[in-house]
């Protein structure tokens, strides 16, 4: 996924998953 990164970045786009 593009932009996207931590535990949630299979799902969250750009957005820093916690």
């Amino acid at each position: 996924v593009v932009l996207a990164y931590g535990a949630e970045s299979d799902r969250v786009l750009g957005v820093p998953g916690e």
